[in-house]
């Protein structure tokens, strides 16, 4: 799916969070190999907790607006869009020292930001700048902030906020690494891997249109009220824009629905089955700058007895950029309907609304019990599924699986050859993507009953499998169990597993 906004792709993500890249910002973990140090900038500091700039690098960058003083001044052209000049792209020069600052006059309400170093078509690509967005107001206090995109299908910072008033607005661009996201130092050789630091940085105001509209009026908690997603039609037959709906959330008494139907001719690749997925990004300044946590979030189907096909519980922590996200698979042309409570206050947010990120397509390679609707075929260490890997950003193989775990499958088992690798990770999600399936996972030696590690999900827990050795094995084998839940039908999962060197 694509976004109009961002030239690039926005598909399903394939929950591939957890490889090596050092800029790397999932919820799984960091993986590959250990970090040493860098340099940090110490461009945000606390004053009365309310972050604002500070000071930046004592490198020599030398472009001139590296400070909010001496901003880059951008002006809107004739559609409302304000960009820098992608004939003359800006860069972080060095990258693990370089930050950028603009300024420019917006209006109030729902905009959206990008700084797109890694080019269309070129996800977890190494060599490219994994960007961070901060947005300032006219006081130069920090109201938003953002790294990768949602669902994360590349490394450019982008960010969907709500502007809370007419006037001057700030921005600064920097490197993954060098921003307060970082919560591990990055390598040298991680930066001196960066052979292109350009970006294109641009800033607009939402539309409303095919593909973006604000909720419907309150109320709006019933199906007849309930707001409709849009789906944008693009330039390819069977792909459609990512959808975005914005509202408000108050008082703590306000619910919000919203009704959608998935188009019967959305494209899915051959492996894969129709998924969707919705993302509330993540409040507070250090997210999309809201003060409004969701609640308990639930995909109902109104044509049987409004059962629960999906849920997630926002609230069970983290409220940050490492959060879970809605992923279930779905059907085309059958009506659902999201409920969106309130949960909580997030502490230092800017204004009480919401986003909802939409987009539907494939997801992860299905597994082939599912696939080719068998029974049992999977279920031993002896019938394993034998997974086929693909090259991931800073060495090593990933290999990736969705699959299910209905009434009376007790358990899948996947194979994954060694290869030269020496480690593994594993990063798997139900519950923690909405379904009704608590998953464990447990990676097994070559003889099918040697544990090397496991880990098991819960409402606020990702599996934290992280590079556990496995030299001496041929292969490894992993095993997936869960517990379902009584009101929740979707037992989907969704796994990403990787061969490090």
């Amino acid at each position: 799916m694509k976004s109009k906004y961002l030239a690039g792709l926005t598909g399903i993500g394939l929950l591939a969070g957890l490889v090596v890249a050092c800029g790397d910002s999932s919820s799984t973990g960091t993986g590959g190999t250990g970090t040493t140090s860098t340099s940090t900038t110490g461009s945000t500091s606390s004053k009365g907790g309310v972050t604002v700039a500070t000071s930046t690098s004592s490198g020599m960058m030398g472009d001139g607006n590296d400070t909010l003083a001496t901003a880059t001044q951008l002006m809107a052209d004739a559609n409302g869009v304000v960009a820098t000049d992608p004939q003359n792209p800006p860069t972080l020069d060095p990258p693990d020292t370089d930050v950028d600052f603009y300024k420019f006059t917006a209006t109030k309400g729902p905009w959206y930001f990008s700084a797109q170093g890694q080019p269309q078509g070129k996800a977890f690509t190494a060599g490219y700048l994994d960007t961070v967005i901060t947005v300032y107001d006219s006081s130069m206090k920090q109201i938003a902030q953002n790294d990768d995109p949602f669902p994360r299908t590349s490394q450019n910072g982008t960010l969907a906020t709500i502007l809370p008033a007419d006037g001057t607005y700030y921005v600064k661009v920097e490197e993954f690494c060098e921003s307060a996201l970082a919560t591990t130092a990055c390598p040298a050789s991680y930066f001196a891997s960066i052979t292109d630091n350009t970006y294109t940085f641009f800033a607009t105001k939402f539309a409303t249109d095919a593909s973006d509209v604000p909720e419907a009026a309150e109320p709006n908690n019933t199906l007849a009220t309930a707001t409709a997603m849009p789906y944008g039609v693009t330039m390819t037959a069977g792909t459609y824009y990512l959808s975005v709906i914005w509202g408000t959330l108050t008082p703590a008494s306000d619910a919000d629905w919203v009704k959608f139907t998935i188009p019967s001719d959305v494209t899915v690749d051959a492996a894969s089955r129709l998924s969707a997925t919705f993302v509330l990004p993540p409040p507070t300044t250090k997210g999309n700058g809201s003060n409004v946590n969701p609640g308990v979030v639930q995909i109902v189907d109104p044509t049987n007895s409004n059962a629960i096909v999906g849920e997630l519980d926002f609230t069970a922590a983290p409220i940050d950029a490492t959060r879970a996200d809605i992923n279930i698979p779905l059907l085309p042309n059958h009506e659902y309907v999201m409920k969106l409570p309130f949960g909580s206050a997030a502490a230092d947010g800017a204004g009480d609304f919401y986003f909802i990120e939409h987009s539907v397509g494939g997801g992860n390679p299905w597994e082939l019990e599912g696939k080719n609707n068998l029974t049992n075929a999977n279920d031993t260490f002896a019938t394993a599924e034998t997974l086929t890997g693909a090259m991931v950003s800073g060495g090593g193989q990933g290999f990736f699986v969705e699959g299910d775990l209905p009434a009376g499958d007790v358990a899948d088992f996947f194979k994954v050859p060694v290869g030269t690798g020496t480690k593994t990770s594993v990063a798997c999600a139900g519950v923690r993507s909405g379904s009704g399936l608590s998953v464990k996972a447990t990676v097994l030696a070559n003889d099918g009953t040697t544990s090397i590690f496991s880990d098991t999900e819960t409402a606020s827990h990702d599996i934290t499998i992280t590079d556990k050795p496995v030299t001496g094995n041929t292969n490894v084998y992993v095993k997936i169990e869960g517990t379902g839940s009584a009101t929740v039908t979707s037992r989907s999962y969704r796994c990403g597993i990787y061969i490090n060197p």
